[in-house]
């Protein structure tokens, strides 16, 4: 499972040099598509180490919930603060 992992991910970066030399020394249009390509792929890589941050948070907080870490009666309330951002309270 590593070792196809690791494969991949070495087929990832050729691919990713491929577009950077064409970003750099291709035609204009192809030079575009380069750039959007990357770009697309950064935002991909992002999201995805978004989504593991998330997932271990997930399991950290089923952990404590499982080993009775807070105590049953409470809740929790969270609502917009008006600045973009999430305020939440527990009872």
């Amino acid at each position: 499972m590593a070792i196809e992992r690791g494969r991949q991910q070495a087929q990832d970066y050729n691919y990713q040099d491929q577009l950077r030399q064409q970003q750099l020394y291709g035609s204009p249009n192809g030079q575009y598509n380069a750039t959007q390509e990357l770009r697309e792929i950064e935002n991909r890589r992002y999201r995805n180490e978004l989504l593991a941050q998330q997932r271990r948070q997930n399991e950290l907080l089923q952990q404590q919930l499982d080993r009775g870490a807070f105590p049953s009666s409470t809740t929790t309330d969270c609502q917009p603060n008006g600045f973009g951002g999430v305020r939440c309270t527990t009872r």
